[in-house]
């Protein structure tokens, strides 16, 4: 078994690649993570504890969300650490054999046009926050005065801002404006800035801070305005918003 330094520095090394992967790499990637955690005592022990009496098919059913259209589906990510790390362990375990197929997962809720753009998608949805909540709570274990797993933090789930439907409306107009920002004549980097508050916005969506929803589209509104006269989808989302109470009218 390796020490808890090189448990650490094995995990993090794994993960890393893992993140930094693409479609065609990311299953030899999973197992070799999955296999590094087993050979870890520490590691071993934390996703035991963490998966002792989780429900598994039941946050999967409300985490994996099926859109109407092709890839129109969702990712809900569990709120909590225990959550988090129990639920994208067994679905990376899940994955790796082959219960789920990676290519069906990334097209109903990552979908961004190609294979290996979905994938990254994944990755910063999925497999960043799993890799933060991992390190975050063996930092924890390693630094209290006794080895327990009791530390890993179980927070009460917070409601979503905007139900599935509000949600799905929005992104649906927020599809639509992405697709002429790919369009727009302008410098890589200040498309890919746009790109990143798209990306931002996305996510407040599916949040449940009204105040960091309402910030994240003002932020993506502005930053759109000299090119609105193609884009009319951000002045409906507008008036969703404002609908649903997350605007004022003077926004």
């Amino acid at each position: 078994m390796l020490s808890r330094e090189q448990s650490v520095a094995n995990f993090t090394k794994n993960i890393d690649e893992l993140i930094g992967s693409n479609y065609i790499l990311a299953a030899k990637k999973i197992s070799v993570l999955l296999k590094g955690i087993s050979s870890s005592k520490m590691f071993f022990e934390l996703f035991e504890h963490c998966t002792s009496g989780f429900n598994y098919q039941d946050v999967k059913r409300r985490a994996i969300l099926k859109g109407a259209s092709y890839g129109g589906g969702r990712f809900v990510m569990p709120k909590d650490s225990r959550s988090i790390i129990a639920f994208v362990f067994l679905l990376l375990y899940e994955i790796d054999s082959q219960e789920m197929q990676l290519l069906d997962l990334l097209e109903k809720c990552f979908f961004e046009g190609g294979y290996n753009e979905s994938f990254h998608r994944f990755a910063k949805e999925v497999l960043v926050p799993f890799k933060t909540e991992v390190l975050l709570t063996v930092s924890k274990i390693l630094g209290s005065t006794k080895y327990d797993m009791q530390v890993v933090e179980v927070k009460k789930a917070e409601k979503p801002v905007l139900t599935d439907d509000e949600s799905a409306q929005i992104k649906k107009l927020l599809n639509e404006s992405k697709a002429i920002i790919l369009q727009y004549k302008m410098e890589s980097k200040l498309k890919a800035e746009l790109l990143t508050l798209y990306d931002d916005f996305t996510n407040a969506l599916y949040g449940t801070s009204s105040e960091r929803l309402k910030i994240s589209f003002l932020g993506y509104k502005y930053s759109t305005l000299y090119h609105r006269k193609l884009d009319v989808s951000v002045g409906e989302i507008e008036k969703l918003l404002t609908s649903y109470g997350i605007l004022d009218e003077y926004d």
